[in-house]
């Protein structure tokens, strides 16, 4: 399944994570498919099971900063591969 190429990330339907749901919509980007439909829908069922504080704030202050730590991640040689290893 993560080795087929597609021209959009996600899956012809929903899948489940054990028990919990999974959606896979079809999103022509993967910042937005990640931040909505990964950590995103995960923090919303979190915070409807009681869980918040620091746990919200955190995961909404990673989704807002994703995108920036990624641009410094590949622009910048000595990131990548520390993180990636070559």
């Amino acid at each position: 399944m993560h080795q087929q190429q597609q021209p959009y990330f996600g899956w012809h339907r929903d899948n489940t994570i054990g028990s919990t749901l999974q959606l896979n919509s079809q999103s022509n980007d993967w910042l937005t498919f990640w931040r909505e439909q990964r950590l995103g829908f995960q923090l919303n069922l979190a915070a409807n099971k009681g869980y918040g504080g620091r746990l919200q704030a955190n995961g909404e202050r990673l989704c807002a900063i994703w995108l920036r730590c990624l641009i410094i991640t590949c622009r910048n040689p000595r990131y990548y591969m520390a993180i990636y290893g070559g």
